[in-house]
């Protein structure tokens, strides 16, 4: 009996023991087993974060993200950023930072909810998952959302925007060392590395020293990059022009143009594009002597007089805008000085040429339309439509042939589109039929082949189709005329 209980406590204590052992075993295997991924690597509060990237001298990867309602959030969370093969390769370059905006926020304490929220402010974060790579300084240099493709493609993004950071910070280092212009330079180099959007918003102090080293745009830096930095100013102000002027008087316009000119150095090309409209608004409004000055201020912005063509259409609104105000004698005065000053000037003649068409002086018209043609230029459409302007001018003078003789010389000349020349061959069946209607004569035949002839010289279907109509419907317009004599 003895020999059974001894048994049977032997058994018994073997079977704790094993148990023991097998526990302690679990315990061991629980200890070891991996982590979840994600797990450790995505961390909250950023200002947390900024410590742990400057001690270990890592940039900072944000995920603006909003983790239980986002389907794309979900989506680059599944398909890249909980991924191992994702997490190992990111965890070498960034301290990468979890910045959530769940619809439960009952793990969130007010202050990172608070914490968060601004940096959603301070990077303008509209809409999720934005990623956004920030240097040890917490300085953005690139942004990142959704993409297709697995863990690979957004690495390759995340490696260039990386590589591309590390460029930058070269150039940077090599313009501590400069100074003046070559700085300037090399500022320059430093900043294209990043997208347009990333320097104008966030490097705006660099940009300023770039503009202040080259004052005076030596390399071209201080007007490029003083464009870059009132681009936004420039739709701002287009905008609120386009509202006041729709929601009160057009003066109120004009005024507000006056205060953000006063305010704000614009660069040229922006400063031109408002005065452009303050000229449109002032011309409305019947201010002419105003509109005529500042036509005047326009042409002396930096860059204009050396655009001949730019100077030039400036010429022509100044033109028109006397000629409208019945001072045309000043506008052919104006115009015939600035021919004789400039030696580029077709559009000062194509412009004497219209307000003397104009005025029923076809002869003073036909002289400027033939200086114009005979400067050379190359415009076919200018050209095409100044052989026009010169054959309406014949035949108001009643000088048929010759009209004819114009067109069928532009649309004999194959050096012209074939779409222009047919323009002049059914200009030409215009001239010719009204002529037989004013002769009161049959059509002539010369006028169906002119017809016919532009049909067929046009290139693709689609053309001699709409060709095709525009001609049935002349036809029967005239028919029609005729039918009514």
């Amino acid at each position: 009996m003895n020999k059974f209980f001894d048994s049977l406590i032997g058994f018994c204590v073997a079977l704790l023991l094993l148990g023991f052992v097998s526990n302690h075993l679990s315990a061991q295997e629980k200890d070891t087993e991996p982590a979840e991924p994600g797990k450790d690597v995505w961390v909250t509060g950023i200002e947390k974060a900024i410590e742990q990237a400057k001690a270990e001298k890592k940039d900072l990867l944000l995920n603006f993200t909003g983790s239980d309602w986002c389907k794309y959030c979900i989506k680059l969370e599944g398909e890249v950023l909980g991924k191992k093969e994702f997490l190992d390769a990111a965890k070498k370059k960034y301290i990468m930072v979890m910045v959530d905006f769940p619809t439960d926020k009952s793990d969130q304490s007010d202050a990172l909810q608070k914490s968060n929220e601004t940096w959603k402010q301070k990077f303008s974060v509209s809409g999720f998952p934005t990623l956004v790579l920030l240097d040890t300084k917490q300085r953005p240099y690139g942004f990142l959302g959704y993409r297709e493709g697995g863990v690979q493609p957004f690495l390759d993004a995340l490696n260039e925007l990386h590589g591309k950071r590390i460029k930058r910070d070269e150039f940077f280092a090599k313009a501590e060392k400069a100074k003046g212009v070559e700085k300037a330079k090399l500022l320059d180099q430093a900043l294209q590395q990043m997208n347009e959007d990333v320097i104008t918003v966030y490097y705006e102090k660099i940009v300023d020293e770039i503009v202040k080293l080259d004052a005076n745009n030596e390399a071209g830096l201080r007007n490029k990059y003083r464009e870059a930095k009132y681009k936004e100013l420039y739709k701002a102000v287009i905008t609120d022009v386009t509202m006041i002027s729709r929601l009160q008087k057009p003066e109120k316009a004009i005024e507000f143009i006056d205060e953000v000119v006063a305010k704000i150095e614009l660069p040229p090309a922006y400063l031109l594009r408002v005065y452009q409209m303050k000229f449109d608004l002032l011309r409305k409004t019947k201010q002419i002597v105003k509109a005529e000055k500042l036509i005047d201020t326009m042409l002396k912005i930096d860059g204009v007089a050396d655009d001949t063509i730019l100077t030039q259409r400036l010429l022509v609104r100044k033109a028109y805008l006397l000629a409208g105000a019945k001072r045309r004698d000043d506008a052919y005065k104006m115009l015939d000085e600035k021919i004789k000053e400039m030696k580029d000037n077709l559009y000062l003649y194509v412009a004497k040429g219209e307000l003397l068409d104009a005025e029923g002086k076809y002869n003073d018209a036909i002289a400027a339309f033939d200086k114009a043609i005979n400067t050379g230029d190359s415009d076919p459409e200018l050209m095409q439509k100044l052989h026009s302007a010169k054959s309406d001018a014949l035949f108001e003078l009643k000088k048929y042939d010759q009209a004819v003789e114009v067109l069928t010389t532009f649309a004999a000349d194959e050096t012209w589109p074939a779409d222009l020349r047919a323009d002049a061959l059914l200009h030409k069946a215009i001239i010719l039929r009204e002529q037989a209607k004013i002769e009161k004569k049959s059509v002539p035949r010369s006028a169906i082949i002119a017809e016919n002839k532009a049909i067929e010289i046009v290139e693709t279907p689609q053309e001699k189709a709409e060709l095709q109509k525009l001609v049935e419907k002349l036809r029967a317009r005239y028919e029609k005329d005729n039918g009514s004599d």
